[in-house]
C-alpha cells in the first residue's frame, strides 16, 4: 500500500492519502477546506491518524465517480464526536466518508494553550485510477 502525505501549511494540517497502483479505484482526502475558528483559537486541529473511506464496489464496477464533504466536530481530546455528510454527489460516497472519519483522531484545536472543540470540513474524492492518472499528468 502506498501512503502519501500532503501538507497544508496554512492550516498546519498533514493528511495522508492511501492508494496503490493495484487498486481498481480509490477514495482520497483533499485536505481540510474549512475550520470554524472560535474566538481565541491559536491552533486548528491537526490529523493524527486517519482511515481512508471504502469505494463501494458496485459504484466502482459501474465507473461512477464523485465527491463527498464531511463536517466533523472534534472534541477537546481530539476525538471525532460528530460526523455528517454536508455534500455528496452519490449518497453512498457520503456514507462511506462519514464512516471513515468517525475513526480519525486529531491533536485538538487550542485556545490560549488549552485544548478546545472545533468544527472542520473535509472533502473526499472517489475516482477511478485511470482518471486520477490523467489528472496527475497535467
Amino acid at each position: 500500500m502506498n501512503l502519501k502525505k500532503i501538507f497544508f501549511p496554512l492550516l498546519g494540517l498533514a493528511l495522508a492519502t492511501v492508494g496503490s497502483a493495484a487498486d481498481d479505484a480509490k477514495a482520497t482526502t483533499g485536505g481540510v477546506t474549512k475550520v470554524a475558528h472560535i474566538a481565541g483559537m491559536d491552533k486548528a486541529p491537526t490529523v493524527v491518524s486517519q482511515t481512508a473511506p471504502v469505494y463501494p464496489s458496485y459504484l466502482r464496477e459501474r465507473g461512477i465517480q464523485g465527491i463527498a464533504t464531511v463536517e466533523l466536530l472534534v472534541d477537546s481530546t481530539g476525538r471525532v464526536v460528530e460526523a455528517k455528510a454536508v455534500r455528496a454527489t452519490v449518497p453512498e460516497f457520503g456514507v462511506q466518508a462519514v464512516a471513515a472519519t468517525k475513526q480519525w483522531t486529531f491533536a485538538p484545536a487550542e485556545a490560549e494553550g488549552q485544548p478546545i472543540a472545533a468544527r472542520i470540513q473535509v472533502p473526499f474524492e472517489f475516482v477511478m485510477p485511470q482518471v486520477a492518472a490523467l489528472e496527475s499528468d497535467r
